[in-house]
């Protein structure tokens, strides 16, 4: 017998009277891979595949991370006084899950234009109907991750070229 904790099912859009605040939250949120109300092209795996260059991907990418970037030039131009760290910190944070959220809403618009590798077997797995807090959660978790990570991973980088170039050697010691 099956434990329904690892059951796969999302009913949970369809059905309001089950939600609860987690719910509500990744419903505002919108960043689902498919809208309910419309179709998803089904292609035989035969069909040939719709190719989307690098070139629009970078372009993509480099003009939507290069806004936060002119956001804080234009700051700095116009008040002359840098953002305290922890505004940056949050400045960043919130401008990085604005453009993931974004992201992710393309994404869906080119599934529902294009269709998914898999959707002639079976239909998308949504957010399981155990699972929505957990989805929440990670959502939430991981633009702090990556910041977190990035910013260790340099500060590690710099330390160890720092070391390199006052001592002559390699920073490490015996």
């Amino acid at each position: 017998m099956s434990n329904p904790k690892d059951s796969m099912k999302s009913t949970w859009r369809t059905d309001k009277t089950q939600w609860g605040i987690p719910h509500k939250i990744l419903n505002h949120a919108n960043v689902f891979h498919e809208d309910l109300t419309r179709p998803i092209p089904v292609h035989a795996k035969t069909d040939k595949l719709p190719h989307l260059p690098d070139w629009q991907s970078h372009r993509w990418i480099l003009i939507h991370a290069s806004i936060p970037l002119a956001i804080h030039q234009l700051w700095l131009h116009f008040t002359n006084t840098p953002f305290h760290p922890i505004i940056a910190f949050i400045f960043y944070y919130q401008a990085s899950r604005f453009f993931a959220f974004r992201q992710l809403r393309s994404m869906r618009e080119l599934g529902h234009q294009y269709g998914y590798l898999d959707g002639d077997k079976h239909a998308r797995d949504g957010v399981p109907d155990v699972g929505v807090g957990k989805t929440l959660l990670s959502i939430f978790q991981i633009p702090s991750y990556h910041s977190f990570n990035i910013q260790s991973d340099f500060s590690s980088k710099y330390h160890y070229t720092a070391l390199q170039s006052t001592s002559g050697s390699t920073g490490i010691t015996d």
